[in-house]
């Protein structure tokens, strides 16, 4: 699966909607069931690696349904603001799951200087740069 460009990557399509309510139903079964603590840590570690692609999932959705094509200039004034607010929306959607990231930053959940390094250097899979400049062109 590739994940150098949200818009090339096959995440969606792979991390369903179906997939991930099956995957976190079988959480619930499974901390439902766990008769220690440890077990119930073990399903915890588990739900927030879930959660971690359940983040990433919604911000590949988000920054795909903003246009990033058309020049602002030459948009109408109600497209302009539909694409302000999927922006804002898109943008605060990779926020969360770089947040997200620095919570478990200690918790062996994920690579955390993996993630950190993925970020930094594949910027063109969640676009945070190109989502703030279209939302600088947009006008706030």
């Amino acid at each position: 699966m590739s994940c150098s460009s949200f818009e090339t990557t096959r995440l969606t399509e792979l991390f369903t909607p179906d997939l991930l309510r099956h995957a976190a139903a079988d959480l619930d079964a499974a901390a439902a069931a766990a008769e220690s603590a440890a077990i119930r840590r073990r399903v915890d570690f588990y739900r927030q690696g879930l959660r971690y692609t359940e983040i990433t999932v919604q911000a590949v959705l988000a920054a795909k349904a903003v246009d990033f094509r058309p020049e602002p200039g030459a948009m109408p004034p109600e497209e302009r603001a539909r694409q302000r607010h999927l922006a804002a929306a898109a943008l605060e959607t990779c926020r969360r799951r770089l947040r997200f990231i620095e919570e478990l930053k200690n918790d062996y959940v994920l690579p955390y200087f993996w993630a950190r390094y993925n970020n930094e250097h594949r910027a063109d899979f969640l676009p945070v740069a190109r989502l703030e400049a279209l939302l600088a062109s947009l006008g706030r």
